[in-house]
């Protein structure tokens, strides 16, 4: 719901996005453009936008985060840092101008339904994707779930309200992580987690 008096970007004559609300967007490229853009809003609602309008959102978003990386520094967020500062960083954190859409790798944080933590290890690989998730406060392994096509569309459940982490050194999951993650991996991941939960 956009209240009175709210600012909206006009992506294009029919699209209209309440840029403080989203909490994620992902661009989609054909041909080297801007095809389409699916946006995920505060209020759980997303929304997919196409051509012209999802080039647009894109050059918007991407102006809006060079503005904030001149004059603000990429921090995580306090647990009592009001909700629109912390779309304000994930946002910066997505870092649209390198969507997610065109990696291969990516390992998220995220609690689950009943609130245990989380650390997943994505992967894009020959037109299918896995996910495996790790307890993040051991690092034993959870298993494995396997689809075709790209992490970012078929696991966008679990993508959702999840937290992007960096790691050093990937290591091999096939190889090292079946039982539990790599202590040096494991260490830097929850160096990140701390800071955020």
């Amino acid at each position: 719901m956009v209240t009175p008096n709210k600012r909206l970007f006009q992506a294009d004559c029919t699209v209209f996005v309440d840029v403080d609300a989203l909490v994620f967007v992902r661009f989609g490229f054909e041909n080297g453009q801007h095809a389409t853009a699916l946006l995920k809003f505060a209020n759980g609602s997303s929304e997919t936008i196409d051509g012209n309008a999802a080039s647009k959102l894109h050059d918007q978003l991407s102006d809006i985060q060079s503005r904030d990386e001149k004059n603000v520094p990429l921090r995580v967020p306090a647990k009592d840092t009001a909700p629109e500062n912390k779309v304000a960083v994930a946002l910066r954190a997505l870092s649209v101008t390198n969507p997610p859409i065109g990696r291969n790798k990516g390992w998220f944080y995220r609690k689950d339904e009943s609130g245990k933590e989380l650390l997943m290890a994505f992967v894009n690989a020959k037109g299918s994707c896995s996910v495996r998730p790790f307890d993040a406060k051991t690092g034993f392994a959870l298993g494995k779930r396997y689809q075709s096509g790209n992490y970012q569309e078929q696991f966008a459940d679990l993508l959702e309200g999840a937290v992007e982490l960096t790691v050093d050194n990937q290591p091999s999951l096939e190889r090292d992580c079946k039982q539990r993650l790599p202590d040096r991996t494991f260490a830097h991941l929850r160096s990140q987690v701390e800071k955020i939960a």
